[in-house]
């Protein structure tokens, strides 16, 4: 693959059809040659992905000769395709979330570098970050993995098995227990919803996350109550001109303390009251 710079900074690419980007399609407009250089350099598979579906996209709208039936064999098969896509751009997302330095790209923060970089809308960037955050794997600051918080439901989507709308409903569904429940009975409602998710509509899933709800919390009191200890975390990370990301889920009264010690950082050293 070559890839270049014109005068003005226009992007020229070039490739084989069978393993990239072409120079007159319409992707090489988004991305730019150094975009190009580094996905083949570190997965050249999303180049490949990406000249197949404009050759698949020619073929569907040539094709006057499909049936009903034929159209709809396709149109599961893009959905397939839609499943596996929105699970590696999760996996990808939190490979940023891990790696990129937003103020490096003059971004305050993550989602509004993707809204930047990939034209979404504030709420396609906090979708996929949400996603992200309940169906990947991280690392801790050590390098150590964790697993996801949903492993099933991320594993599903992966394997084509939920659409991207039922794994969110199954997000939401956990998120709504309360922390006592989610704590003792997360993984067990998290594989009863994903177990049954594939034979049922979205607004069924959703039924049936209610219903849960309702049978480990009749009367509704451990809603009120705090998150569970080991929900609350900090994750603090330094950069390397020296400056620190901290990020994380304190308590009330922690919480409290560090937004007064934070807001007093802000103000100016003379009208700081010790």
């Amino acid at each position: 693959m070559k890839s270049g710079t014109a005068h003005g900074g226009e992007s020229i690419v070039s490739a084989e059809p069978e393993s990239g980007i072409g120079a007159g399609s319409s992707a090489a407009e988004f991305l730019t040659a150094a975009d190009t250089e580094s996905i083949a350099q570190h997965c050249p598979e999303i180049l490949t992905a990406i000249h197949a579906l404009d050759t698949a996209n020619a073929t569907i709208g040539n094709s006057a000769a499909v049936d009903g039936f034929a159209s709809l064999a396709m149109g599961k098969g893009l959905e397939l395709l839609r499943r596996k896509l929105e699970s590696a751009m999760a996996s990808n997302t939190r490979v940023m979330v891990d790696e990129v330095d937003p103020p490096q790209y003059g971004a305050r923060r993550l989602p509004h570098l993707l809204r930047q970089t990939m034209r979404i809308s504030a709420s396609g960037a906090t979708r996929r970050l949400r996603m992200a955050s309940w169906l990947t794997p991280r690392r801790t600051l050590s390098g150590q993995p964790v697993p996801a918080q949903l492993p099933e439901a991320g594993g599903s989507m992966a394997a084509g098995l939920l659409s991207v709308e039922q794994a969110q409903e199954v997000i939401k569904q956990i998120e709504m227990l309360p922390a006592r429940v989610r704590s003792e009975h997360g993984p067990a409602v998290e594989k009863l919803l994903v177990d049954n998710a594939p034979d049922l509509q979205v607004t069924d899933v959703r039924a049936l996350g209610a219903r849960v709800r309702g049978h480990l919390d009749p009367d509704g009191r451990l809603a009120a109550e705090p998150a569970h200890p080991d929900e609350y975390f900090v994750s603090v990370k330094q950069k390397t001109n020296g400056d620190w990301r901290l990020s994380g889920l304190l308590d009330a009264t922690t919480g409290l303390t560090l937004n007064a010690l934070l807001t007093n950082r802000q103000q100016n050293p003379a009208d700081i009251v010790a």
